[in-house]
């Protein structure tokens, strides 16, 4: 689904995202995992591999709760602009970068 830009699942129960996520949808801007089931970091790495995605909710997750949590995801989506319906600024991505580096997809 190249042409796919939004996709909205909350309220869905999900726990983890498929490794190659990205050939499924590689134009994806805007992802929405409100509410789900995601508990660890390491649950979110397939969503480096989506290199045009600008905005991710994953509000109402446990993974929210996790030290370092918005760093983390910054970190890995260097083109991400809003992350939990908040504007991510200059600031935060310097201190993901200082504190995750820049990974790459």
């Amino acid at each position: 689904l190249p042409r796919l830009k939004m996709l909205l699942l909350a309220h869905n129960r999900i726990s983890r995202l498929a490794e190659r996520l990205s050939e499924a949808f590689p134009g994806l801007e805007t992802l929405v995992l409100t509410d789900n089931s995601f508990a660890q970091l390491s649950e979110l790495s397939p969503l480096a591999g989506l290199p045009s995605l600008t905005s991710l909710s994953l509000v109402d997750n446990p993974v929210t709760k996790q030290q370092g949590y918005r760093h983390y995801v910054i970190a890995r989506l260097p083109k991400l602009r809003v992350l939990d319906f908040k504007r991510v600024t200059t600031s935060e991505r310097a201190a993901a970068a200082a504190a995750f580096g820049h990974v790459a997809a």
